[in-house]
This record gives C-alpha cells, sequence and structure tokens, in this order.
C-alpha cells in the first residue's frame, strides 16, 4: 500500500489522482486537456527507454562475451545481456550465469532516454536507490516548478516512476 492509499498499479493509481484533483494542478490543467491523458494513460505501452546519444544516464545492462564464442559483436545473442545497478554486480550475475567460463562485459553504449531519466528525477536528486536521509526527509515533497512545454509526459512519468519506486507521488502541487 503506497502513503496515497490506493495500494494498486501505479498507471491506474495515476489516472485516479488525476480524476479526483488529489495533486493541485493549475498549471497542467491545459496539458492534460490538450493531451488527453486518461487515454494515455489507461492503454499505457512498452516504450523505447534508450537513445543514441554521448551524454546521460548509462543504461544498465551488460552485454557477456565468453572467450569461446565465435562472434564476439556486442548484442549478437540477446540471451547475453544482464540487467544490474553496476558492472560489479553485472560481473557476479554473470559468473552465476556462466560458471568457470572466461569472460567480459561491455555496458550498452545507450543512454536512458530524456523522459525515463526525467521520470526518476525526484527519486535520484535525493540519493535513491539507496535509503537515504535526504530521501526519508524530503519524498514526496511540496511543488513541482517546471514549463508547460510537453510538461504532461514528464509529470506523468514523474508520477507514475514515484508510485511505483517511492511509493507516493513525488510532490503535491504542479
Amino acid at each position: 500500500m503506497n502513503k496515497t492509499g490506493t495500494g494498486i498499479s501505479y498507471d491506474v493509481s495515476f489516472l485516479i489522482i488525476i480524476m479526483s484533483n488529489e495533486l493541485d494542478k493549475s498549471e497542467m490543467k491545459l496539458s492534460i486537456n490538450y493531451c488527453c491523458p486518461c487515454r494515455w494513460l489507461e492503454n499505457i505501452r512498452d516504450w523505447c527507454v534508450s537513445r543514441q546519444l554521448w551524454w546521460g544516464h548509462r543504461v544498465p545492462a551488460w552485454y557477456v562475451t565468453l572467450e569461446d564464442d565465435q562472434d564476439k559483436s556486442l548484442g549478437s545473442d540477446n540471451n547475453r545481456w544482464i540487467v544490474a545497478r553496476n558492472e560489479s554486480d553485472a560481473n557476479l550475475e554473470a559468473q552465476k550465469k556462466y560458471p568457470g567460463k572466461k569472460l567480459w562485459l561491455d555496458q550498452d553504449p545507450d543512454v536512458l532516454d530524456t523522459w525515463f531519466s526525467s521520470g526518476l528525477f525526484p527519486l535520484t536528486v535525493l540519493g535513491w536507490p539507496s535509503d537515504s536521509a535526504d530521501l526519508r526527509a524530503f519524498y514526496p515533497t511540496s511543488v513541482l516548478e517546471t514549463g508547460l512545454d510537453i510538461l504532461f509526459f514528464w509529470v506523468a512519468r514523474m508520477v507514475m516512476m514515484g508510485l511505483q519506486l517511492g511509493g507516493d507521488v513525488p510532490f503535491e502541487k504542479v
């Protein structure tokens, strides 16, 4: 059960929050009316979270190459990807998956897309995924100050990820 008391999945929780006006969305109303978010949020689908840019949060996935592989190109076998918090954890996972094999890891060169990264923003600035003193003291926060350009989609992702990963909406007012 999250702090909003809904205890349901984040996509449905966000619909309920929008429909019940739990968030003060005075600036957000223009975007909500324009973008028809309820239709968009009723049918959430996977979206590509990576981009081929040289800056940003690196995708936390490592490709395992074994010494005896014929094809050593990155991504040549989709079953060789390991997702982990860091390279050390990825290496431990790879050793478990391929015991006794000589291997090396290459991190995915892509970065998380801007909307995905912005969805994590309210949590990461406070030290998440660690259980930091700042996270305990300041999450959720009270206000998100933002511009009107593509506002709804960034805020929607912040709320969805905040509910899922932080257990509550990340802010009270937009």
